[in-house]
């Protein structure tokens, strides 16, 4: 039941963070069923991006940083380790990553390239799973507004699986939402 503005942007904060944790949920389960190397480190990368608990990301950076130390990618193992010594995690973890950035810098360099930016921003085309880079066009789911590269419009979201892809629908529009009263 949403009283005032105030439910109603917890109510839109609660689908946010649903929306993420689905988003990366469905990365990691992509990147486990990938038989791709390059496709499996960049769901991992992806995967870090998501807006999660600090908890959660450290775990995402620890999991990318492995992913690309067994594959040879010294490199963005050894950022992925900077990431995450950012976020002051527990001591096994912060050893582990000092030890990738000293292998990292000793012997700089990654076998593959792979579709990843860390300086570039994007969002995540829900569909595909890519990055869709700044300035680049998407559009929004109507519930969850996750977003989706403009091919996908007029589809029913993956992420939600309610809202439409790019719909005229206002979602959870804060005006409509009051003006209904309680919804016991």
């Amino acid at each position: 039941m949403c009283k005032d503005r105030q439910q109603v942007g917890e109510l839109k904060e609660l689908i946010n963070i649903c929306k993420e944790y689905a988003t990366a949920m469905r990365l990691e389960l992509a990147r486990k069923e990938s038989t791709d190397p390059k496709r499996s480190i960049e769901l991992a990368a992806y995967f870090t991006h998501c807006n999660l608990q600090p908890a959660h990301i450290m775990l995402s950076l620890k999991s990318a940083m492995g992913v690309a130390f067994k594959l040879k990618l010294l490199t963005s193992a050894g950022a992925f380790a900077r990431r995450l010594l950012e976020l002051n995690p527990r001591p096994e973890f912060s050893t582990q990553a000092r030890k990738v950035i000293q292998l990292a810098e000793q012997t700089p360099g990654d076998a593959f390239t792979f579709d990843y930016d860390e300086r570039n921003p994007f969002v995540l085309c829900n569909a595909e799973l890519v990055p869709i880079y700044r300035g680049s066009p998407f559009v929004r789911s109507t519930l969850s507004k996750a977003t989706y590269k403009e091919k996908y419009k007029g589809q029913t979201c993956r992420t939600d699986r309610v809202g439409e892809i790019g719909g005229d629908a206002a979602g959870l529009d804060e005006t409509a939402v009051l003006s209904r009263g309680n919804f016991d």
